[in-house]
């Protein structure tokens, strides 16, 4: 018998074949009925072989003195996307509508925890994601470290993965996500697609992105505002935005020439792998119906399953450009036709009234545009949002760019309205400012990348601005 356990932050594992009745990861213990052969992924997450039995889920997190109800530190088997979560009890969407499904819950069989009189028995093939909630009340009723306003519900999580025989060494978890466990490899990536760019400076932080990715991201609210309240705090950032905020930084930064960043070796190769498995879940997340279509909460998912899919060859992955997945990116970016011209100048147009507001004319036809929804269209650069779109789409189109992923991303609108907004730095400014490394990457890098959008037919509209209403 052998009891194991281990931090996600650790470095990068082997995969050596251990006996052992359970498993840790970010504070979460596993137990099994008996001994089973375990190891661990290239991210240092745990497989087991099965079937097994678990009778506990404990974690170290929570505090002692406080008593959890059961439908908190939820835990989900192959969790997929369906606007239903069986994470923490307590959660609701934005407008007050009820998120949690008991019947998903599998830390909640018979209205118990599980015990090893109420075991949870998982077959070949299954990902147990599990959840640690915070204790929250109110601001004076919480446990020491949970945000004073309650969210987010959740502190930490991790993934088991059942298998029906050791993963090979150096394979990647399979997604967490639906019944398919693919099984990608580190030592069949494709390091030639990455452009080894002479680099750029000030560079990110690169062990504060390691950091920020070593974790799983659950991201199973299809980009919708709920994030705020399910993501969990110690895994991963709590909006779409401050998640492509370091997704894009880690895609450039991947980008340039590893032998010539001194003393980051060890990091930017984890951070390569990190990533990758990012995009393997959520193309699994994607596979199982996932959408990402949430105004600013949806940003960064294509770009990543874009750089994964390139890095591992996937034919599926590969073909995301024509995939029925809603990704927010596309669903945003357009060119100006007669149809929005009509739109903006009838009745029909219900723009957002927190911005100034600017119809589209003649003129603009052919122009590359964003607009959070048709009917919401304004060619205002002031639109609500857009400053959120300008920095996360300009920063994902360059990554998409320097990698020749133009054609797999298959949505040229993307890439034209980037270099529109690009077209004069300064329109992007204050909170959604770009970084220098950004600037001095796109500076560097973008005309080295043809086309660029030529502008100049639409200079006199960017930027422009409306009136308010």
């Amino acid at each position: 018998m052998r009891h194991i356990a281990i931090f996600a932050s650790m470095a990068l594992a082997a995969s050596a074949t251990f006996s052992a009745t359970n498993v840790m990861q970010n504070g979460i213990t596993w137990t099994f009925d008996k001994d089973h052969s375990v190891g661990q992924f290239i991210n240092g997450d745990w497989w087991v072989v099965g079937p097994i039995k678990i009778i506990a889920i404990t974690n170290d997190l929570n505090d002692p003195k406080f008593e959890f109800e059961v439908g908190l530190n939820g835990a989900v088997v192959n969790p997929v996307s369906t606007g239903k979560q069986g994470f923490d009890k307590r959660a609701k969407a934005y407008h007050g509508q009820e998120m949690y499904n008991a019947e998903l819950n599998v830390n909640a069989r018979n209205d118990k925890f599980i015990d090893k009189d109420n075991p949870l028995e998982l077959a070949l093939q299954s990902s147990l994601l599990t959840a640690v909630s915070w204790y929250f009340v109110d601001k004076e009723n919480r446990e020491e470290k949970a945000p004073v306003n309650g969210k987010p519900l959740l502190r930490s999580a991790a993934v088991l993965t059942v298998l029906d025989k050791p993963a090979p060494e150096g394979a990647f978890r399979p997604a967490f996500a639906g019944t398919e466990k693919k099984l990608y490899n580190v030592k069949d990536l494709k390091h030639d697609v990455l452009a080894k760019l002479e680099p750029i400076t000030p560079l990110p932080n690169i062990a504060d992105l390691v950091k920020q990715t070593e974790r799983v991201w659950p991201d199973t609210m299809n980009g919708d505002s709920a994030m705020e309240t399910l993501n969990p705090l110690e895994n991963m950032p709590l909006t779409g935005f401050a998640m492509s905020r370091v997704w894009a930084p880690a895609l450039l930064v991947l980008n340039l020439d590893p032998g010539k960043i001194d003393g980051q070796k060890d990091n930017l190769e984890k951070l390569l792998i990190q990533i990758v498995q990012h995009g393997i879940d959520l193309a699994g997340l994607a596979n199982t119906g996932s959408h990402w279509d949430g105004h600013w909460h949806g940003t960064g998912r294509k770009s990543v399953i874009v750089f994964a899919a390139q890095l591992l060859g996937d034919p599926q992955m590969l073909d995301v450009g024509n995939w029925k997945t809603r990704f927010i990116e596309d669903m945003q970016t357009f060119y100006v036709s007669e149809k929005e011209v009509a739109i903006t100048n009838s009745d029909k147009w219900k723009p957002d009234a927190r911005a100034r507001l600017l119809p589209y004319s003649k003129e603009m036809i052919g122009m590359p545009e964003w607009a959070a929804n048709e009917a919401a269209a304004n060619a205002s650069w002031d639109a609500f949002h857009r400053g959120n779109a300008n920095i996360v789409f300009t920063e994902f189109a360059l990554a998409a760019q320097i990698m020749g992923a133009k054609k797999v991303w298959n949505h040229d609108a993307f890439f034209d309205y980037a270099d529109r907004a690009m077209s004069n730095s300064d329109l992007v400014v204050g909170e959604f400012a770009a970084t220098p490394f950004f600037k001095a990457m796109w500076e560097a890098y973008r005309a080295k990348y043809p086309p660029v959008f030529d502008n100049s037919k639409f200079k006199d509209f960017t930027p422009i601005f409306g009136e308010k209403k």
